[in-house]
């Protein structure tokens, strides 16, 4: 009998595991807002989301000084010539509304594909609706040239993050060598710099 108890309270701890693994892996589904202002979804894990709004906050403060690079490039790109870089239609993506929860990846790309699907009937209803008219043809053309623009800006927002990244990696190294060239005193090292000329004794 004890051993029946035992073996059904094993049984009850791995059913209790079971279900908060279940719920650690719960998959997100985010709706989010591109360079381009087009609404696209994303499927995430909680920890992806996570470092995905802290992707965004570095995005945001790089935006402004990468649409006036992408501008100065755009200019200077045959390709674009006659063709107004598109600034009124970009923005810093962002994540729109709060993120579905799904008990598995699978439902929550399901639920994904359905949007993506009622998006481009949509897209097709406008389409067949404006093919002739010169205002349709227009914004075409400015969804197009926004869609190459927002890919410029990404890939510049890239190369100065890149950059900061190694910026950062290169004042560790340096600071760790200025702690490792530092003098012991009273058995700790003292980096350059960090003497204070001037400073009050510690109070016991």
């Amino acid at each position: 009998m004890k051993i029946m108890t035992r073996v059904l309270g094993v049984f009850a701890v791995m059913v209790m595991a079971g279900l908060v693994c279940a719920a650690s892996e719960s998959s997100l589904l985010v709706k989010t807002i591109g360079f381009d202002r087009k609404v696209t979804y994303e499927v995430m894990t909680g920890a992806e989301y996570k470092e995905f709004i802290k992707r965004l906050k570095l995005e945001e403060r790089y935006f402004s000084k990468a649409v006036t690079q992408a501008s100065k490039e755009w200019r200077m790109d045959k390709q674009n010539k006659g063709v107004s870089f598109p600034a009124a239609h970009l923005s810093a993506r962002m994540v729109s509304g709060n993120p579905q929860r799904f008990s598995s990846q699978e439902k929550a790309k399901e639920q994904a594909d359905k949007y993506d699907e009622a998006a481009m009937k949509r897209e097709d209803r406008e389409s067949e609706r404006n093919s002739r008219s010169r205002r349709a043809q227009a914004q075409r053309v400015k969804e197009e040239s926004a869609g190459r623009a927002s890919k410029l800006v990404e890939s510049i927002i890239e190369e100065m993050m890149s950059k900061t990244s190694d910026g950062d990696a290169d004042k560790s190294d340096k600071g760790d060598k200025a702690v490792k060239a530092g003098v012991a005193v009273g058995g700790t090292k003292m980096g350059v710099g960090d003497a204070k000329v001037g400073a009050a004794p510690a109070r016991n």
